[in-house]
């Protein structure tokens, strides 16, 4: 915060950011008293790209950081399960066989996860 609150437009667009993450419910504020017993708070730090339209400032959480030299960052914790992804090469080439391409983006896709109460203080930003 101390980098992003050293540029007050930036400052102002990150804070933007929190704010609509709060409208939307994809975030909460912690609460004083944490409720679980393990208590980690991500870090997140602003991406700059000032040629593009749309976003000009990202909030990127570290999911590698760690509580203490010796704790698992929450990257370490998650099971990798199989990829559910197509090949892309041959996704390539059948898409260039349609006369009409429709694709679609969900926005803010991994904000949407919905976690029990006792764990929120161990992923809360």
């Amino acid at each position: 915060m101390k980098k992003v609150n050293q540029v007050p437009v930036l400052s102002e667009q990150y804070n933007g950011i929190i704010v609509d993450q709060l409208d939307r419910v994809t975030v909460e504020i912690a609460p004083r008293k944490p409720q679980g017993k393990l208590v980690h708070y991500l870090t997140h730090h602003a991406v700059l790209t000032p040629q593009k339209a749309t976003t000009k400032v990202r909030m990127v959480f570290d999911g590698s950081a760690k509580a203490h030299k010796d704790a698992p960052s929450l990257n370490d914790c998650l099971l990798r399960g199989p990829s559910n992804l197509p090949d892309l090469s041959g996704l390539l080439l059948r898409l260039r066989t349609c006369k009409i391409l429709i694709t679609g983006d969900i926005e803010k896709a991994f904000h949407q996860v919905l976690l029990n109460e006792p764990d929120r203080d161990a992923v809360i930003i």
